[in-house]
């Protein structure tokens, strides 16, 4: 039953509610059957993701365990390490926390790039260039974010296209 839930949360036009019932439902499954498993290492990171837009408190959590999980699963120096701090920079920056979502974000371009992430190193850049707008508006380093983040979502998606959207109340 895991595959077929964590599939259906990424199904497109699911009711946000039902993708919760969804993600609590694998989230469940998962630890009772195989805990500590890549497979509890995916449903943490998938559960933070729903939950980072109506709850960022509870999806730091769930990617503060995905992180402990997916370490003990695959590795500390694994790409999904980095993946996770992406996700738990876009929870920081949801939940009114730039600076944080900042300093994350400062640590994981590196190695999106060396694993050629296109849509996350896009992703990330929106995420810094939203927190820098934030914290430091109109300084060098904001405007630069922002071009980076124009650049890599044309690059990585298509002209015209946002690659995340994680402002407080978005």
């Amino acid at each position: 039953d895991w595959p077929e839930l964590i599939g259906a949360v990424f199904s497109r036009g699911m009711p946000e509610r039902r993708i919760v019932t969804l993600a609590q439902e694998a989230l469940r499954l998962v630890e009772r059957l195989a805990p500590a498993s890549a497979q509890h290492c995916h449903t943490l990171v998938t559960a933070g993701r729903v939950f980072s837009r109506r709850d960022p408190a509870r999806a730091l959590a769930l990617l503060d365990r995905a992180g402990e999980v997916c370490a003990a699963a695959h590795g500390g120096s694994d790409i999904r390490q980095a993946r996770i701090a992406l996700e738990r920079a876009c929870a920081l920056l949801r939940s009114g926390r730039a600076g944080g979502a900042v300093a994350l974000a400062d640590g994981i371009g590196p190695v999106l790039a060396a694993h050629g992430q296109d849509e996350r190193l896009a992703a990330l850049y929106t995420i810094k260039a939203d927190a820098l707008a934030l914290t430091q508006p109109g300084s060098a380093e904001a405007e630069e974010a922002a071009r980076l983040a124009l650049e890599w979502s044309a690059y990585a998606m298509g002209p015209g296209r946002r690659a995340a959207d994680c402002r407080p109340g978005a």
